[in-house]
């Protein structure tokens, strides 16, 4: 409880993220503890991401994709960008769970 708390009063912007289920599950098991996106939102230290798991189109069965109901909440507690070979706009996001998710906020501009 004083941990939530603590957490309460240093978390950032919210961002709502799809999730496609296998990446999801492996956060949720923590057998996966990073995420891996196009920095266009302007991800930052603190920031908590609301992940949502999707099932993405499926052509052959003619589905469209579809939120399964299933979120939960990381907070990014380091980040890269640009380095170690990665393209200038990817990051790489060590995440871990967060008690309760951020308000929802205007994201940081990209700069």
């Amino acid at each position: 409880v004083e941990a939530c708390k603590a957490e309460q009063a240093t978390r950032g912007v919210r961002h709502d993220l799809k999730t496609w289920p296998e990446p999801f599950s492996a956060l949720l098991v923590g057998v996966k503890r990073f995420e891996v996106r196009r920095n266009d939102r302007g991800y930052g230290l603190g920031d908590v991401l609301m992940l949502h798991e999707w099932v993405p189109r499926d052509e052959e069965r003619r589905s469209p994709g579809y939120y399964t109901g299933r979120s939960a909440a990381y907070r990014v507690v380091y980040m890269t960008q640009g380095a170690w070979g990665l393209p200038p706009d990817i990051c790489v996001m060590a995440v871990e769970p967060t008690c309760h998710p951020a308000p929802t906020e205007t994201p940081r501009s990209a700069t």
